[in-house]
């Protein structure tokens, strides 16, 4: 069955709080980034299970969710922190059309999209000074037809 997905990752650094690094196209040109801001996300600490927040339906009545995990941001495999001297986290994660997929569906998108947004992620953390607007990300499309294996089927394609 076909998945549809968009990946997102926050993050903050040193000197900048947090902020949508990559996300949903449809998401920032709507100017809809505030929802990745929201108590819908915990930041402060680590979440080992997906953690899943429902994103107020588009102009057209969809509705979508996010999963997400967090974890302590590091560079180099050192632990951050800010200023202030308080731990740094990130979030991954992928929003998704409801209803939202199974759960051994949902951790494959999880891998692909952690896979996609770390390198995205260390960038902002590296960054001496604000993080920029956003990267705009289109949708991704996985077709598992093996989703048991986890192994994606030939008609894996990204959109």
């Amino acid at each position: 069955m076909p998945i549809e997905y968009w990946p997102f990752c926050i993050g903050a650094n040193k000197t900048s709080d947090y902020s949508l690094v990559a996300g949903p196209d449809f998401l920032i040109a709507g100017g809809r980034t505030d929802f990745f801001r929201t108590k819908a996300f915990r930041l402060t600490a680590i979440s080992r299970d997906l953690e899943w927040a429902s994103v107020d339906p588009d102009s057209t009545g969809i509705h979508y969710v996010a999963a997400y995990r967090s974890e302590v941001a590091e560079l180099g495999g050192r632990p951050q922190q800010d200023a202030a001297g308080r731990a740094l986290y990130n979030a991954i994660g992928f929003v998704v059309r409801e209803p939202q997929p199974g759960q051994a569906a949902a951790e494959r998108v999880f891998e692909e999209c952690q896979a996609e947004m770390q390198g995205k992620l260390d960038e902002a953390l590296a960054l001496d000074g604000p993080i920029g607007p956003p990267l705009s990300l289109s949708a991704r499309k996985v077709d598992f037809d093996n989703i048991l294996t986890g192994v994606p089927s030939e008609s894996e394609i990204e959109l």
